[in-house]
């Protein structure tokens, strides 16, 4: 079987997983056999990495979030809980962030918000794969543990800490059984993680009415995952109620899972 040269612009895609499924696994197996595409692809992931540590998400991200809503309020007067696209047009500065952030997508349950200051002091042990639920709280936002309990309305950023890992997929399962994926932002998307110590989605996530509960699902690897496959694990659980709120996705074994569930108040 001939395989195609690969691209210099095919290497970029390739690191994002944007290529076709099938030309993905063809550089991949490319990249495999020939040492002179093994060393582009390091350069690349160096460069990368060097770009993240010069401008860590912690600021990256906001700045980017402020620079989209500050675009999204000049061109649009529809409605925040609008479903729309925004497209992300940065300063020069940001150039090499778009590789990551060239579109988001806000469903009526997003929202263009960033929470930089915290409530209390609760340490995080960034050695441990994990995701950080922050509820916004006035103009800072406190942290909600495990079985917390929040509410219809409320407004949640999702923090990852990758700890070493470089691929992930992060989704939410609810009482109405339904499956709302938060990472990357569409199926296709590419799964690769900041290398940084942690870091939050591009987005805040508000609670809906489904009813129970909220349960926050970090599924990480160091190879890369496939988003479909998470999705359709995490579809088979979501009928059942009960298994929606604590079983373990089917997963492969080099698939790890973390998961924190949030209890939903009853309304009154």
């Amino acid at each position: 079987m001939t395989h195609h040269p690969v691209e210099e612009w095919e290497l970029d895609r390739y690191l994002l997983e944007e290529l076709p499924p099938k030309r993905q696994d063809e550089v991949r197996k490319l990249i495999d056999r020939q040492p002179e595409l093994q060393k582009k692809i390091s350069r690349l992931e160096k460069s990368n990495d060097a770009f993240i540590k010069k401008h860590p998400p912690e600021r990256l991200v906001p700045a980017i979030e402020a620079r989209a809503s500050k675009l999204s309020e000049e061109r649009t007067a529809h409605s925040r809980r609008q479903r729309r696209k925004v497209y992300l047009i940065a300063v020069p500065a940001f150039t090499a962030a778009l590789a990551f952030f060239a579109v988001v997508y806000f469903p009526q349950n997003r929202h263009t918000l960033s929470f930089t200051r915290t409530k209390g002091n609760i340490p995080i042990d960034t050695s441990i794969p994990q995701i950080i639920i922050y509820r916004k709280n006035g103009e800072g936002a406190e942290m909600l543990q495990q079985g917390d309990e929040a509410s219809k309305g409320d407004l949640l950023q999702i923090t990852y800490v990758p700890a070493g890992y470089q691929y992930g997929v992060i989704l939410s399962l609810d009482g109405n059984g339904i499956v709302t994926l938060h990472h990357p932002g569409v199926p296709a998307g590419s799964t690769r993680l900041f290398s940084g110590a942690k870091a939050p989605l591009s987005s805040a996530y508000e609670l809906d009415s489904a009813p129970e509960f909220e349960r926050f699902v970090f599924v990480f690897s160091h190879s890369p995952i496939d988003t479909g496959k998470v999705l359709e694990s995490a579809r088979a659980i979501a009928k059942n109620t009960k298994a929606a709120a604590g079983r373990k996705l089917s997963l492969p074994p080099d698939w790890h899972q973390y998961s924190i569930l949030i209890k939903k108040e009853k309304a009154e």
